[in-house]
């Protein structure tokens, strides 16, 4: 008896793609467009200390490139944007990249990825930001997050917690949906908010960890490398809370400037216009984790 193997690409059915002809396709640009390919020069003693790699200007929807040097047991991992040059590694691998730099080459990949790139995130913070106008309500729920997230993200990255992302994803879009709603109906600090946010920081940490297992860490500055990424996603965070609460004081002095009716100078208290915008920004928040929600479980795009 025989084995009969067969091997087919449903992808490019499911997305109506001929693989005899792909110039007919949407994203022909895409599948026509010359690769691009960097290669290290086999013989290491003819290269200089340190070498770079330029991206060659490629599409703009081809997205940042991670860099991997290859025939090293420390390998020097890095990442580039369209268009930008790497800046240059050493021709001795990761073994030529002290702690303190690969700890500060990773902040920036932490940071993209909650600015620009990490929509869902941003939205979850924004939520922990429009609960309260005290400061303590919100330390103690970006403390808890913060907690959560370090835990799972490093646990996650050394290869001891793994879920699929098909539960993570949804989770963490629940998770958007249940603080911009509660926010609506409270406007203070309840004892379980701290608790569920810490829960919350759980299922991110999980996905942060899925981005970095993709971009890759070094092996021999595993540890620098995770903390630096983890501390560009903490100044990402810290980053949108402080445009929220910039944002926010610049339309109470606009308002404060503007000519009112009787009715409208409520809206000079801080407080108030605080509350105004928590309720309408969350209700928007929600509405999009709603979205996210359907399209995550479902494997659906909602009203395409």
């Amino acid at each position: 008896m025989a084995d009969l193997i067969l091997r087919i690409n449903l992808d490019a059915f499911h997305a109506n793609i001929d693989l005899d002809d792909t110039h007919n396709a949407q994203t022909a640009e895409r599948h026509d467009a010359p690769p691009r390919l960097a290669m290290w020069p086999p013989h290491a003693d003819d290269l200089a200390d340190t070498a770079s790699v330029d991206d060659g200007g490629g599409p703009t929807w081809a997205g940042a490139v991670g860099l991997r040097q290859q025939g090293d047991t420390a390998l020097f991992t890095g990442r580039r944007g369209g268009g930008e040059t790497s800046p240059g590694s050493r021709k001795g691998g990761g073994k030529g990249q002290s702690g303190w730099q690969v700890f500060g080459s990773y902040i920036p990949v932490g940071f993209d990825h909650i600015l620009p790139k990490g929509l869902d995130h941003i939205l979850f913070v924004l939520g922990l930001f429009f609960l309260s106008t005290h400061l303590g309500p919100l330390l103690w729920q970006v403390s808890a997050f913060t907690l959560a997230h370090t835990v799972t993200l490093a646990l996650g990255a050394v290869g001891l917690v793994a879920i699929p992302k098909e539960i993570v994803e949804p989770l963490i879009a629940v998770s958007i949906v249940y603080v911009a709603v509660e926010n609506i109906f409270f406007s203070g600090l309840s004892r379980w908010r701290p608790l569920i946010v810490f829960g919350f920081g759980l299922l991110h940490g999980l996905g942060f960890a899925a981005v970095l297992a993709e971009f890759g860490l070094p092996q021999d500055q595993f540890f620098p490398a995770l903390i630096g990424f983890n501390l560009g996603v903490e100044l990402g965070q810290l980053t949108v809370i402080s445009m929220a609460a910039v944002v926010l004081w610049l339309a109470v002095k606009s308002v404060r400037k503007a000519p009112l009716t009787a009715e409208e100078t409520a809206l000079r208290s801080y407080d108030v216009m605080f509350r105004a915008v928590s309720v309408t920004g969350s209700l928007l928040i929600a509405v999009i984790g709603i979205y996210w929600v359907i399209e995550r479980v479902f494997r659906v795009t909602p009203f395409s």
